[in-house]
């Protein structure tokens, strides 16, 4: 992120949480969904630029979702300046997971049109995993 000064980096906190029924949707973009809020929970976590008071205001909104009888977590991030001085964002990047061992699956949705739930599965293997688009 670069602020309007030049400057760039922000210094996120925990602002606040809360557990929601279902799934929201993504706002113009393809993501899953549910037919109904007892299909999944979702887990909100805002956090915000601890510099408020230098009027960047740069908010961040974690979502986590968990679906009913699913070994499935499905996460996405919302940025916002709230602020009065305008931002650029230059780049957000993605989790990182931890995970116990190595029994796990990347399982993408690499599709086109007319295939847009074209399913791949392969086994997570050691070191970095990177899914792009063009």
């Amino acid at each position: 992120m670069r602020n309007a000064d030049g400057t760039s980096g922000l210094r996120l906190v925990y602002a606040s949480h809360r557990v929601l029924a279902g799934k929201p949707r993504l706002a113009g973009l393809p993501a899953t969904c549910v037919e109904s809020p007892d299909e999944a929970e979702t887990l909100e976590v805002e956090l915000r630029d601890e510099c408020e008071g230098s009027g960047v205001g740069v908010a961040v909104t974690l979502s986590y979702t968990v679906f009913a009888g699913c070994d499935v977590i499905v996460r996405s991030a919302r940025i916002a300046n709230r602020g009065v001085a305008p931002v650029t964002l230059l780049r957000a990047l993605s989790a990182v997971v931890d995970l116990p061992d190595s029994r796990h699956d990347l399982i993408t949705l690499p599709g086109a049109w007319a295939r847009e739930r074209w399913l791949e599965r392969a086994s997570l293997l050691s070191g970095a995993q990177w899914i792009g688009s063009r």
